[in-house]
Protein backbone atom coordinates (compact mmCIF):
# COMPACT_ATOMS: atom_id res chain seq x y z
CA UNK A 1 0.00 0.00 0.00
CA UNK A 2 1.59 3.40 -1.05
CA UNK A 3 0.61 6.45 1.46
CA UNK A 4 0.99 8.88 -1.65
CA UNK A 5 -1.33 6.87 -4.14
CA UNK A 6 -3.71 6.39 -1.19
CA UNK A 7 -3.83 10.03 0.16
CA UNK A 8 -7.55 10.59 -0.74
CA UNK A 9 -8.18 7.74 -2.55
CA UNK A 10 -7.65 3.83 -2.52
CA UNK A 11 -7.60 1.99 0.41
CA UNK A 12 -8.63 5.63 2.27
CA UNK A 13 -12.29 5.24 1.20
CA UNK A 14 -12.28 1.18 2.55
CA UNK A 15 -10.49 3.35 6.27
CA UNK A 16 -13.71 5.81 5.65
CA UNK A 17 -16.11 3.33 5.77
CA UNK A 18 -14.58 1.67 8.63
CA UNK A 19 -14.62 4.22 10.65
CA UNK A 20 -18.22 5.99 9.96
CA UNK A 21 -19.40 2.56 11.06
CA UNK A 22 -17.41 2.39 14.21
CA UNK A 23 -18.80 5.78 14.85
CA UNK A 24 -22.15 5.01 14.42
CA UNK A 25 -21.59 1.70 16.64
CA UNK A 26 -20.09 4.34 19.60
CA UNK A 27 -23.13 6.77 19.32
CA UNK A 28 -25.47 4.20 19.96
CA UNK A 29 -23.77 3.17 23.00
CA UNK A 30 -24.06 6.71 24.15
CA UNK A 31 -27.85 7.55 23.28
CA UNK A 32 -28.69 3.99 25.02
CA UNK A 33 -27.43 5.72 28.25
CA UNK A 34 -30.82 8.50 28.57
CA UNK A 35 -32.89 5.46 27.52
CA UNK A 36 -31.62 2.67 30.08
CA UNK A 37 -31.77 5.40 32.75
CA UNK A 38 -35.59 5.32 32.72
CA UNK A 39 -35.59 1.11 33.16
CA UNK A 40 -32.63 1.69 35.83
CA UNK A 41 -34.92 4.16 37.85
CA UNK A 42 -37.49 1.71 37.45
CA UNK A 43 -35.62 -1.12 38.43
CA UNK A 44 -33.96 0.50 41.41
CA UNK A 45 -36.91 2.49 42.78
CA UNK A 46 -36.35 5.12 45.10
CA UNK A 47 -32.95 5.72 44.19
CA UNK A 48 -31.49 9.53 43.83
CA UNK A 49 -32.19 10.71 40.16
CA UNK A 50 -28.85 11.67 41.30
CA UNK A 51 -27.21 8.60 41.52
CA UNK A 52 -28.92 6.88 38.44
CA UNK A 53 -27.62 9.75 36.44
CA UNK A 54 -24.09 8.80 37.24
CA UNK A 55 -24.21 5.62 35.48
CA UNK A 56 -24.72 6.88 32.49
CA UNK A 57 -22.76 10.18 32.45
CA UNK A 58 -19.74 7.93 33.56
CA UNK A 59 -20.67 5.58 30.53
CA UNK A 60 -20.64 8.72 28.45
CA UNK A 61 -17.69 10.69 29.82
CA UNK A 62 -15.56 7.60 29.41
CA UNK A 63 -15.71 8.64 25.82
CA UNK A 64 -13.98 12.09 26.18
CA UNK A 65 -12.02 11.41 29.48
CA UNK A 66 -9.58 9.01 28.48
CA UNK A 67 -9.14 11.18 25.27
CA UNK A 68 -4.71 11.53 26.39
CA UNK A 69 -4.91 7.51 27.13
CA UNK A 70 -6.44 7.10 23.76
CA UNK A 71 -3.67 8.97 22.26
CA UNK A 72 -0.69 8.61 23.74
CA UNK A 73 -1.83 4.29 23.27
CA UNK A 74 -2.01 5.04 19.72
CA UNK A 75 1.14 6.25 19.66
CA UNK A 76 2.34 3.25 21.20
CA UNK A 77 0.34 0.21 19.69
CA UNK A 78 -1.25 2.07 16.24
CA UNK A 79 -5.21 2.85 16.48
CA UNK A 80 -5.87 -0.23 14.92
CA UNK A 81 -4.97 -2.04 18.41
CA UNK A 82 -6.36 1.21 20.43
CA UNK A 83 -9.71 0.82 18.91
CA UNK A 84 -9.47 -2.92 18.85
CA UNK A 85 -9.38 -3.13 22.76
CA UNK A 86 -11.80 -0.70 23.39
CA UNK A 87 -14.59 -2.69 21.69
CA UNK A 88 -13.58 -5.53 23.75
CA UNK A 89 -13.65 -3.10 27.13
CA UNK A 90 -16.92 -2.14 25.65
CA UNK A 91 -18.75 -5.44 24.80
CA UNK A 92 -17.40 -7.07 28.62
CA UNK A 93 -18.85 -4.10 30.74
CA UNK A 94 -22.10 -4.09 29.11
CA UNK A 95 -22.62 -8.21 29.19
CA UNK A 96 -21.12 -8.18 32.67
CA UNK A 97 -23.53 -5.07 33.81
CA UNK A 98 -26.26 -7.08 32.39
CA UNK A 99 -26.01 -9.63 35.63
CA UNK A 100 -25.91 -6.41 38.11
CA UNK A 101 -28.41 -6.53 41.35
CA UNK A 102 -27.26 -3.58 42.33
CA UNK A 103 -26.39 0.56 41.50
CA UNK A 104 -22.85 -0.23 42.79
CA UNK A 105 -22.36 -3.17 39.87
CA UNK A 106 -24.10 -0.82 37.25
CA UNK A 107 -21.74 1.87 37.93
CA UNK A 108 -18.38 -0.40 37.95
CA UNK A 109 -19.72 -1.67 34.82
CA UNK A 110 -21.59 -0.15 33.08
CA UNK A 111 -20.06 3.20 33.77
CA UNK A 112 -16.66 2.77 34.20
CA UNK A 113 -15.55 -0.21 32.33
CA UNK A 114 -17.65 0.38 29.18
CA UNK A 115 -16.89 4.12 29.42
CA UNK A 116 -13.10 3.19 29.66
CA UNK A 117 -13.43 1.20 26.60
CA UNK A 118 -15.71 4.09 24.35
CA UNK A 119 -12.58 6.03 25.55
CA UNK A 120 -9.89 4.45 23.71
CA UNK A 121 -12.10 3.88 20.83
CA UNK A 122 -13.07 7.14 20.19
CA UNK A 123 -10.05 9.63 19.86
CA UNK A 124 -8.17 7.10 17.55
CA UNK A 125 -11.63 6.69 15.05
CA UNK A 126 -11.76 10.53 14.72
CA UNK A 127 -8.18 11.55 14.34
CA UNK A 128 -6.71 8.67 12.53
CA UNK A 129 -8.82 9.37 9.56
CA UNK A 130 -6.73 12.47 8.93
CA UNK A 131 -3.44 10.76 7.77
CA UNK A 132 -5.92 9.33 4.84
CA UNK A 133 -7.45 12.34 3.36
CA UNK A 134 -5.85 15.70 2.64
CA UNK A 135 -7.84 17.61 0.26
CA UNK A 136 -11.27 16.25 1.28
CA UNK A 137 -10.55 16.63 4.98
CA UNK A 138 -12.93 18.99 6.15
CA UNK A 139 -15.59 16.97 4.52
CA UNK A 140 -14.65 13.44 5.60
CA UNK A 141 -14.29 15.10 8.84
CA UNK A 142 -17.85 16.05 8.38
CA UNK A 143 -19.30 12.36 7.42
CA UNK A 144 -17.28 10.91 10.22
CA UNK A 145 -19.28 13.07 12.61
CA UNK A 146 -22.35 12.68 10.79
CA UNK A 147 -22.13 9.14 11.45
CA UNK A 148 -23.22 8.89 15.08
CA UNK A 149 -26.60 10.41 13.66
CA UNK A 150 -27.31 7.22 12.41
CA UNK A 151 -26.90 5.56 15.64
CA UNK A 152 -28.55 8.05 17.04
CA UNK A 153 -31.77 7.46 14.75
CA UNK A 154 -31.87 3.75 14.99
CA UNK A 155 -30.55 3.12 18.03
CA UNK A 156 -33.72 4.05 20.02
CA UNK A 157 -36.08 1.60 18.22
CA UNK A 158 -33.91 -1.42 18.20
CA UNK A 159 -33.34 -0.63 22.19
CA UNK A 160 -37.60 -0.20 22.97
CA UNK A 161 -37.65 -3.15 20.70
CA UNK A 162 -35.04 -4.91 22.67
CA UNK A 163 -36.27 -3.91 25.70
CA UNK A 164 -40.49 -4.47 25.36
CA UNK A 165 -39.44 -7.81 24.31
CA UNK A 166 -36.46 -9.30 26.41
CA UNK A 167 -36.03 -6.64 28.91
CA UNK A 168 -33.47 -4.40 29.62
CA UNK A 169 -30.91 -7.27 30.83
CA UNK A 170 -31.20 -9.09 27.81
CA UNK A 171 -30.81 -5.37 26.08
CA UNK A 172 -27.71 -4.69 28.11
CA UNK A 173 -26.12 -8.08 26.51
CA UNK A 174 -27.11 -7.65 23.21
CA UNK A 175 -25.94 -4.38 22.73
CA UNK A 176 -22.14 -5.80 23.93
CA UNK A 177 -22.37 -8.39 21.35
CA UNK A 178 -23.00 -5.73 18.79
CA UNK A 179 -19.95 -3.64 20.59
CA UNK A 180 -18.06 -6.08 18.95
CA UNK A 181 -18.03 -5.17 15.45
CA UNK A 182 -15.89 -2.47 16.10
CA UNK A 183 -13.56 -5.08 16.47
CA UNK A 184 -13.81 -6.66 13.44
CA UNK A 185 -14.01 -3.53 11.59
CA UNK A 186 -10.74 -1.65 13.16
CA UNK A 187 -8.65 -4.40 10.91
CA UNK A 188 -9.07 -2.80 8.48
CA UNK A 189 -7.54 0.47 10.05
CA UNK A 190 -3.94 0.20 8.69
CA UNK A 191 -0.90 2.38 9.77
CA UNK A 192 0.20 3.61 5.79
CA UNK A 193 3.98 3.16 5.24
CA UNK A 194 6.19 6.11 6.72
CA UNK A 195 3.77 7.01 9.47
CA UNK A 196 5.19 6.54 12.79
CA UNK A 197 8.27 4.70 11.98
CA UNK A 198 11.35 4.09 13.72
CA UNK A 199 13.70 2.06 11.46
CA UNK A 200 17.32 2.36 12.05
CA UNK A 201 20.11 2.77 9.90
CA UNK A 202 23.26 0.52 10.55
CA UNK A 203 25.55 0.98 6.98
CA UNK A 204 27.13 3.72 8.76
CA UNK A 205 29.01 4.16 12.30
CA UNK A 206 29.00 7.40 13.57
CA UNK A 207 33.10 7.61 13.68
CA UNK A 208 33.24 6.95 9.88
CA UNK A 209 31.63 10.61 9.06
CA UNK A 210 34.62 12.78 10.37
CA UNK A 211 36.66 14.26 7.68
CA UNK A 212 34.76 12.19 5.26
CA UNK A 213 33.29 12.93 1.43
CA UNK A 214 30.18 11.83 -0.85
CA UNK A 215 31.67 8.68 -2.87
CA UNK A 216 29.71 6.73 -5.10
CA UNK A 217 28.15 2.87 -4.34
CA UNK A 218 26.27 1.38 -6.61
CA UNK A 219 22.58 0.61 -5.24
CA UNK A 220 20.08 -2.63 -6.57
CA UNK A 221 16.62 -0.69 -8.08
CA UNK A 222 13.59 -1.53 -6.45
CA UNK A 223 9.76 -1.10 -6.62
CA UNK A 224 9.82 0.01 -3.26
CA UNK A 225 8.38 3.52 -2.13
CA UNK A 226 10.16 6.29 -1.31
CA UNK A 227 11.16 5.89 2.11
CA UNK A 228 13.65 7.96 4.85
CA UNK A 229 17.21 6.51 6.10
CA UNK A 230 17.01 6.98 10.13
CA UNK A 231 19.93 6.32 11.99
CA UNK A 232 20.22 5.21 15.75
CA UNK A 233 22.09 7.88 17.02
CA UNK A 234 21.69 12.04 16.82
CA UNK A 235 19.72 12.20 14.16
CA UNK A 236 20.18 16.23 14.48
CA UNK A 237 23.93 15.11 13.31
CA UNK A 238 22.96 13.38 9.95
CA UNK A 239 21.43 13.76 6.70
CA UNK A 240 21.19 10.87 4.16
CA UNK A 241 19.67 10.54 0.80
CA UNK A 242 18.01 7.93 -0.86
CA UNK A 243 17.15 7.29 -4.67
CA UNK A 244 14.21 6.09 -6.50
CA UNK A 245 13.48 5.91 -10.00
CA UNK A 246 12.58 9.38 -10.11
CA UNK A 247 13.17 10.94 -7.65
CA UNK A 248 16.18 11.80 -5.07
CA UNK A 249 14.48 12.24 -1.77
CA UNK A 250 16.71 14.06 0.99
CA UNK A 251 15.73 13.31 4.98
CA UNK A 252 15.58 16.98 6.83
CA UNK A 253 16.79 16.82 9.83
CA UNK A 254 14.15 16.49 12.76
CA UNK A 255 12.64 18.74 14.38
CA UNK A 256 12.13 19.41 18.31
CA UNK A 257 8.58 17.89 17.78
CA UNK A 258 9.26 14.94 15.90
CA UNK A 259 12.42 13.59 18.40
CA UNK A 260 10.42 14.79 22.04
CA UNK A 261 8.83 12.36 24.32
CA UNK A 262 5.12 12.19 24.54
CA UNK A 263 5.32 14.33 28.22
CA UNK A 264 7.22 17.04 26.93
CA UNK A 265 4.93 17.00 23.56
CA UNK A 266 1.98 17.73 25.90
CA UNK A 267 3.41 19.93 28.01
CA UNK A 268 4.46 22.18 25.22
CA UNK A 269 0.78 22.07 24.00
CA UNK A 270 -0.06 23.29 27.08
CA UNK A 271 2.08 26.34 26.77
CA UNK A 272 -0.30 27.37 23.79
CA UNK A 273 -2.96 30.16 24.50
CA UNK A 274 -4.75 28.22 21.85
CA UNK A 275 -5.02 25.02 23.83
CA UNK A 276 -6.01 26.50 27.29
CA UNK A 277 -9.13 28.15 25.38
CA UNK A 278 -10.10 25.45 23.62
CA UNK A 279 -9.85 23.66 27.22
CA UNK A 280 -11.95 25.86 29.08
CA UNK A 281 -14.58 25.94 25.58
CA UNK A 282 -14.32 21.84 25.46
CA UNK A 283 -15.61 21.43 29.13
CA UNK A 284 -18.16 24.37 29.09
CA UNK A 285 -19.54 22.88 26.36
CA UNK A 286 -19.69 19.54 27.28
CA UNK A 287 -21.07 20.03 31.02
CA UNK A 288 -24.16 22.20 29.31
CA UNK A 289 -25.08 19.90 26.95
CA UNK A 290 -24.26 16.40 29.14
CA UNK A 291 -27.60 17.23 30.55
CA UNK A 292 -29.92 17.42 27.64
CA UNK A 293 -27.83 14.13 26.70
CA UNK A 294 -28.37 12.38 29.49
CA UNK A 295 -31.52 13.81 31.28
CA UNK A 296 -33.72 14.58 28.06
CA UNK A 297 -35.49 11.27 28.00
CA UNK A 298 -36.60 12.31 31.95
CA UNK A 299 -37.78 15.39 30.88
CA UNK A 300 -39.82 14.22 27.94
CA UNK A 301 -41.75 11.62 30.58
CA UNK A 302 -41.83 14.35 32.56
CA UNK A 303 -44.27 16.31 29.97
CA UNK A 304 -46.43 13.75 29.07
CA UNK A 305 -44.57 12.28 26.36
CA UNK A 306 -44.46 8.32 26.16
CA UNK A 307 -42.13 5.87 26.37
CA UNK A 308 -43.27 4.22 22.77
CA UNK A 309 -42.68 7.77 21.91
CA UNK A 310 -38.97 8.89 22.73
CA UNK A 311 -37.44 6.69 19.57
CA UNK A 312 -39.53 9.58 17.12
CA UNK A 313 -37.74 12.26 19.29
CA UNK A 314 -34.42 10.76 18.59
CA UNK A 315 -35.12 10.33 15.20
CA UNK A 316 -35.71 13.84 14.42
CA UNK A 317 -32.29 14.71 16.16
CA UNK A 318 -30.54 12.01 14.34
CA UNK A 319 -31.53 13.22 10.91
CA UNK A 320 -31.28 16.95 11.03
CA UNK A 321 -27.55 15.97 13.06
CA UNK A 322 -26.63 13.75 9.48
CA UNK A 323 -28.19 16.23 6.89
CA UNK A 324 -26.56 19.14 9.47
CA UNK A 325 -23.18 17.65 9.32
CA UNK A 326 -22.49 16.79 6.18
CA UNK A 327 -23.94 19.59 4.47
CA UNK A 328 -21.77 22.06 6.86
CA UNK A 329 -18.93 19.82 6.44
CA UNK A 330 -18.63 20.88 2.50
CA UNK A 331 -19.87 24.24 3.01
CA UNK A 332 -16.82 24.64 5.74
CA UNK A 333 -14.54 23.49 3.92
CA UNK A 334 -14.91 26.27 1.56
CA UNK A 335 -14.53 29.07 4.55
CA UNK A 336 -11.21 27.87 6.22
CA UNK A 337 -10.70 31.72 7.23
CA UNK A 338 -13.98 31.57 9.32
CA UNK A 339 -13.56 28.66 11.26
CA UNK A 340 -13.58 30.36 14.59
CA UNK A 341 -16.76 32.35 13.72
CA UNK A 342 -18.91 29.55 12.75
CA UNK A 343 -17.76 27.61 15.89
CA UNK A 344 -18.48 30.22 18.18
CA UNK A 345 -22.20 31.75 16.59
CA UNK A 346 -22.94 28.20 16.49
CA UNK A 347 -22.70 27.61 20.49
CA UNK A 348 -24.50 30.68 21.15
CA UNK A 349 -27.42 29.48 19.50
CA UNK A 350 -27.31 25.67 21.19
CA UNK A 351 -27.43 27.40 24.18
CA UNK A 352 -30.29 29.71 23.57
CA UNK A 353 -32.17 26.53 22.47
CA UNK A 354 -31.60 24.37 25.26
CA UNK A 355 -31.87 27.62 27.82
CA UNK A 356 -35.38 28.10 26.49
CA UNK A 357 -36.52 24.60 26.32
CA UNK A 358 -38.07 24.32 29.46
CA UNK A 359 -40.20 27.71 28.18
CA UNK A 360 -41.36 26.32 24.55
CA UNK A 361 -40.90 21.99 24.94
CA UNK A 362 -44.04 21.18 26.35
CA UNK A 363 -45.68 18.62 24.60
CA UNK A 364 -44.47 16.27 22.21
CA UNK A 365 -45.25 18.27 19.22
CA UNK A 366 -43.00 20.97 20.70
CA UNK A 367 -40.47 18.72 21.76
CA UNK A 368 -40.41 17.74 18.21
CA UNK A 369 -39.09 21.02 17.24
CA UNK A 370 -36.47 21.09 20.09
CA UNK A 371 -34.97 18.25 18.63
CA UNK A 372 -34.94 19.49 15.03
CA UNK A 373 -33.29 22.80 16.44
CA UNK A 374 -30.74 21.11 18.24
CA UNK A 375 -29.77 18.85 15.69
CA UNK A 376 -29.47 21.54 13.72
CA UNK A 377 -27.17 23.69 16.05
CA UNK A 378 -25.06 21.27 17.76
CA UNK A 379 -24.69 18.81 15.36
CA UNK A 380 -22.13 20.62 13.15
CA UNK A 381 -20.53 22.08 16.26
CA UNK A 382 -17.57 19.43 16.77
CA UNK A 383 -16.77 19.26 13.09
CA UNK A 384 -15.03 22.52 13.19
CA UNK A 385 -12.32 21.21 15.83
CA UNK A 386 -10.07 19.06 14.33
CA UNK A 387 -8.89 21.49 11.51
CA UNK A 388 -8.80 24.14 14.21
CA UNK A 389 -5.95 21.74 15.78
CA UNK A 390 -4.62 20.97 12.68
CA UNK A 391 -4.05 24.40 11.91
CA UNK A 392 -2.27 25.47 15.18
CA UNK A 393 -0.79 22.43 16.53
CA UNK A 394 -0.15 20.17 13.05
CA UNK A 395 -0.85 16.76 12.65
CA UNK A 396 2.16 15.40 14.66
CA UNK A 397 0.68 16.97 18.02
CA UNK A 398 -3.02 16.07 16.95
CA UNK A 399 -3.45 13.02 18.64
CA UNK A 400 -2.38 14.69 22.14
CA UNK A 401 -4.28 17.84 21.67
CA UNK A 402 -7.42 16.08 20.62
CA UNK A 403 -6.76 13.51 23.21
CA UNK A 404 -6.09 16.16 26.02
CA UNK A 405 -9.50 18.38 24.42
CA UNK A 406 -11.27 15.06 25.40
CA UNK A 407 -9.95 14.59 28.74
CA UNK A 408 -11.73 18.11 29.58
CA UNK A 409 -14.59 16.98 27.76
CA UNK A 410 -15.09 14.14 30.05
CA UNK A 411 -14.43 16.02 32.96
CA UNK A 412 -17.70 18.50 32.11
CA UNK A 413 -19.48 15.30 31.45
CA UNK A 414 -19.25 13.28 34.82
CA UNK A 415 -19.91 16.43 36.76
CA UNK A 416 -23.16 18.06 35.15
CA UNK A 417 -25.28 15.47 35.15
CA UNK A 418 -25.78 14.39 38.17
CA UNK A 419 -25.91 18.50 38.98
CA UNK A 420 -28.74 17.96 36.60
CA UNK A 421 -30.57 15.24 38.82
CA UNK A 422 -29.87 17.03 41.41
CA UNK A 423 -31.10 20.28 40.59
CA UNK A 424 -34.31 17.78 39.95
CA UNK A 425 -34.49 16.29 43.28
CA UNK A 426 -34.42 19.75 44.87
CA UNK A 427 -36.92 21.60 42.58
CA UNK A 428 -38.95 19.19 41.36
CA UNK A 429 -38.88 19.82 37.89
CA UNK A 430 -36.09 19.98 35.12
CA UNK A 431 -35.72 23.61 34.58
CA UNK A 432 -33.15 24.96 36.47
CA UNK A 433 -31.57 22.24 35.26
CA UNK A 434 -32.02 23.15 31.40
CA UNK A 435 -31.47 27.03 32.20
CA UNK A 436 -28.29 26.10 33.71
CA UNK A 437 -26.98 23.90 31.27
CA UNK A 438 -27.82 27.08 28.17
CA UNK A 439 -25.87 29.47 30.73
CA UNK A 440 -23.06 27.39 30.65
CA UNK A 441 -23.01 26.61 26.98
CA UNK A 442 -23.42 30.41 26.16
CA UNK A 443 -20.35 30.56 28.23
CA UNK A 444 -18.31 28.22 26.36
CA UNK A 445 -19.11 30.21 23.14
CA UNK A 446 -18.09 33.67 24.92
CA UNK A 447 -14.74 31.76 25.92
CA UNK A 448 -13.49 31.48 22.31
CA UNK A 449 -13.40 35.28 21.29
CA UNK A 450 -9.84 35.53 22.34
CA UNK A 451 -9.46 33.00 18.73
CA UNK A 452 -10.47 35.20 16.90
CA UNK A 453 -7.25 37.39 17.82
CA UNK A 454 -5.17 34.57 17.29
CA UNK A 455 -2.76 34.01 14.40
CA UNK A 456 -2.49 30.87 12.65
CA UNK A 457 1.19 29.47 13.45
CA UNK A 458 2.12 27.81 9.88
CA UNK A 459 5.54 26.59 11.40
CA UNK A 460 3.35 23.67 13.02
CA UNK A 461 1.41 22.49 9.95
CA UNK A 462 2.61 18.89 8.66
CA UNK A 463 5.93 19.21 6.81
CA UNK A 464 8.28 16.43 5.03
CA UNK A 465 10.87 16.13 2.80
CA UNK A 466 11.56 19.62 2.27
CA UNK A 467 15.07 20.53 3.48
CA UNK A 468 17.93 18.11 5.26
CA UNK A 469 21.07 19.20 7.69
CA UNK A 470 24.87 17.45 5.62
CA UNK A 471 26.88 16.88 9.07
CA UNK A 472 29.84 18.47 8.69
CA UNK A 473 32.74 16.44 8.05
CA UNK A 474 34.55 16.81 11.74
CA UNK A 475 33.39 17.67 15.05
CA UNK A 476 34.65 21.57 14.54
CA UNK A 477 32.18 22.28 12.13
CA UNK A 478 29.35 21.22 13.45
CA UNK A 479 27.61 24.75 13.56
CA UNK A 480 28.10 24.81 9.66
CA UNK A 481 25.62 21.99 8.31
CA UNK A 482 25.19 21.78 4.71
CA UNK A 483 21.51 21.98 3.54
CA UNK A 484 20.74 19.27 0.64
CA UNK A 485 17.14 19.85 -1.13
CA UNK A 486 15.11 17.46 -3.48
CA UNK A 487 16.72 16.41 -6.87
CA UNK A 488 14.84 15.56 -10.17
CA UNK A 489 16.07 12.85 -11.40
CA UNK A 490 13.75 12.90 -14.69
CA UNK A 491 15.87 13.91 -17.09
CA UNK A 492 19.07 11.94 -16.02
CA UNK A 493 20.70 15.38 -15.37
CA UNK A 494 20.02 16.45 -11.60
CA UNK A 495 21.79 18.93 -9.48
CA UNK A 496 23.37 18.97 -5.79
CA UNK A 497 22.70 22.08 -3.74
CA UNK A 498 23.70 23.06 -0.25
CA UNK A 499 26.86 25.16 1.98
CA UNK A 500 29.57 23.10 4.03
CA UNK A 501 32.68 24.33 5.40
CA UNK A 502 34.32 21.08 3.96
CA UNK A 503 34.71 22.11 -0.17
CA UNK A 504 35.59 18.24 -0.92
CA UNK A 505 31.65 17.50 0.16
CA UNK A 506 30.64 19.36 -3.11
CA UNK A 507 33.75 19.26 -5.37
CA UNK A 508 33.66 15.27 -5.14
CA UNK A 509 29.91 15.01 -5.83
CA UNK A 510 29.21 14.89 -9.43
CA UNK A 511 25.58 15.31 -11.01
CA UNK A 512 23.66 11.71 -10.47
CA UNK A 513 22.85 10.62 -13.97
CA UNK A 514 21.91 6.67 -13.95
CA UNK A 515 19.01 5.44 -12.12
CA UNK A 516 21.59 2.40 -9.94
CA UNK A 517 23.77 5.26 -8.46
CA UNK A 518 23.85 6.84 -5.24
CA UNK A 519 25.88 8.77 -3.18
CA UNK A 520 26.90 7.80 0.28
CA UNK A 521 29.56 9.45 3.03
CA UNK A 522 32.95 7.41 3.64
CA UNK A 523 35.34 7.82 5.96
CA UNK A 524 39.39 9.20 5.03
CA UNK A 525 40.58 5.78 6.60
CA UNK A 526 37.34 3.36 6.20
CA UNK A 527 34.51 2.62 3.63
CA UNK A 528 31.34 0.37 4.08
CA UNK A 529 29.45 -0.45 1.22
CA UNK A 530 25.03 0.13 1.45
Amino acid sequence: MDPQRDVDRGWAWVVLVATVVNMMLQSFLSVSAGIFQIEFLEAFEGSSKGVIALIGAMSACGQTLLGPVAGVLSSAVTPRVTIMLGSLLIAFGLLTASFASDLVSLILFYGVVAGTGSGLAYTPSVTFIAVYFVRYRVIVNGLILAAPGIGVLAGPYLLRWLIETQGWRLALAACGALMLHMCVLSALLFTPPGEGSSASCTCIRKKDIAKGQLVKVDMLLTRDPNLESRTNWKMSELGSVLLTDSVVWTVEKPSKDETMSLMQRLTNLLRLRFMWIMCLNQFLLYAGYSVNSILFPSYAQSVGVAFSDLPALYTVYGTTMIVSRVTAGFVFNLLPQHHVTIYLVLQLCVALVLLLLPLYGLNLQLLFFAQFLIGLTYGPVFLLVTPMLISQVGMDNLPVAFGTLMLCCGVGYIIAPPIGGLMYDIFGDYKVSYHIAGSTIALAALSVIPLLFLKVDDKKKDEKFNETTLLSPSDADAESDGLVTKHSNGSASSFLTGKTSNPSLLSTAPPVSELTETWELESASSFREV
